[in-house]
């Protein structure tokens, strides 16, 4: 059974996919006629078993369980999810954990901390460009549409290349792959080449728009780390990672 988000009042369900964005635009994919929602709003995209939700920078802000979203969040089965007036029941399609076991499980974790643990992994993290100057020359509105473009671009390619994304960062994204390989490096280069390509033949509405109105060209700026890395305790299903080559955190 697959995830839902279902309209509290209406009770009209709608069924998830792996990238979801929600607003009133038309390229919307669960479209809501709400007026203080915006054009492009939220996006919940789906990690493995888990689904993250993310604010694009909402005129009215997304909320999960009356708090305001200022990251990226996972959803849980009977969480409140708000965007503008509509209120939605989040179901993770799967049946909860016993109640029991996650207090023991929140007890081990918080008394006996995971040490790092070293591996394999390659690492992808890409950045758009003098982004902060870009989004002052723009409205909110267009600064939503073209990372909501963008994001949508990331998950599709990053997904084609068997990656994992770990998180999108205002306009930032970070990936991942669990091995070295030649053949995973040949992928996460391919990747980043086609995510670079992917700009110049941009035909989404908002960088059209702003391509022509202000000849404005996403640069996105693309780093790969490949070779040994710290994977630290995780807690909330947050992941830390230290490129011990590099010196870098995500």
């Amino acid at each position: 059974m697959s995830a839902t988000l279902t309209a509290l009042g209406s009770r009209e369900a709608y069924r998830l996919g792996d990238f979801n964005l929600i607003g009133r635009g038309e390229h919307a994919t669960i479209r809501l006629e709400d007026g203080e929602v915006s054009r492009q709003h939220a996006t919940i995209r789906r990690d493995g078993a888990n689904y993250w939700v993310v604010d694009v920078g909402s005129a009215n802000g997304s909320y999960v369980n009356d708090v305001a979203l200022t990251t990226a969040r996972v959803l849980h089965t009977g969480d409140r999810v708000q965007f503008g007036r509509s209120i939605f029941l989040f179901d993770q399609g799967t049946t909860a954990p016993d109640p029991d076991s996650q207090v023991a499980n929140t007890k081990t974790q918080w008394g006996n901390p995971a040490a790092p643990k070293s591996r394999p992994a390659t690492l992808f993290v890409a950045d758009l460009k003098e982004f902060t100057g870009i989004s002052a020359r723009l409205s909110p509105e267009q600064v939503a549409g073209l990372l909501a473009e963008w994001y949508m671009d990331c998950n599709m390619i990053l997904k084609h290349y068997g990656a994992s994304i770990d998180k999108f960062i205002g306009d930032c994204v970070f990936a991942y792959w669990h091995e070295t390989a030649a053949d995973v490096c040949v992928a996460a280069v391919q990747a980043a080449q086609a995510l670079r390509a992917a700009e110049d033949a941009a035909t989404s509405p908002t960088r059209v728009l702003v391509r022509e109105q202000q000849d404005i060209v996403l640069d996105c700026r693309i780093g790969l780390h490949v070779g040994e890395v710290a994977i630290y305790g995780q807690r909330h299903q947050h992941r830390a990672w230290r490129c011990r080559e590099f010196g870098l955190s995500y």
